[in-house]
């Protein structure tokens, strides 16, 4: 946060200092709406990079009591740079249509098929703008498709019961056939 504000300190006197030595006033304006657009663009990339970080780190409390006793339930840490790399307005879904791609594409094990969808469902419940629904429907391939992967979350345990309640997943979406009570 330190390193934030001397950033955006010296940026702003820079930007400050050139307006007030420019011989032109065009040419001034020019150069500070050019620094003042490359400034707000960093700080959409930190702060985006910073919500990022804060939604993986929820995960993982939100997972550290998970039945899943093989890690399955963790999200791969290269999906999150890929995200941050692609950036806010590309990198969900990017990151989306190329897991779309490694489910579909048959060569890959049916372990790695799988884990393409539950990330697509991970995303879908915890992205900014989350569905809930799309992401019930992921999970819900994964269980008809894939019946011997993530069958821990699939279980009646109070960690999937908490995991409905904070990812405001309606009821009506679990099928009785992949959500047992």
């Amino acid at each position: 946060m330190k390193m934030r504000k001397s950033l955006i300190g010296n940026s702003v006197l820079v930007l400050a200092l050139m307006v007030a030595l420019s011989s032109c006033g065009i040419i001034g304006v020019a150069s500070t709406a050019t620094g003042v657009g490359v400034l707000h663009t960093e700080l959409e990339k930190e702060r985006f990079s910073d919500r990022l970080d804060d939604a993986a780190q929820a995960y993982l409390k939100d997972h550290a009591n998970s039945p899943c006793t093989n890690d399955e339930d963790k999200v791969m840490p290269e999906l999150l740079v890929y995200i941050k790399e692609q950036g806010k307005r590309h990198g969900v879904d990017r990151a989306i249509k190329r897991l779309n791609a490694i489910y579909e594409d048959e060569t890959y094990s049916e372990d790695v098929r799988a884990s393409a969808l539950y990330h697509i469902a991970v995303i879908h419940f915890r992205k900014e703008y989350s569905n809930p629904r799309l992401g019930v429907h992921y999970l819900v391939k994964i269980h008809d498709e894939f019946p011997g992967e993530y069958q821990c979350i699939f279980e009646d345990t109070p960690w999937r019961r908490e995991m409905i309640k904070k990812l405001h997943i309606p009821e009506d979406t679990l099928p009785a056939a992949a959500f047992q009570n």
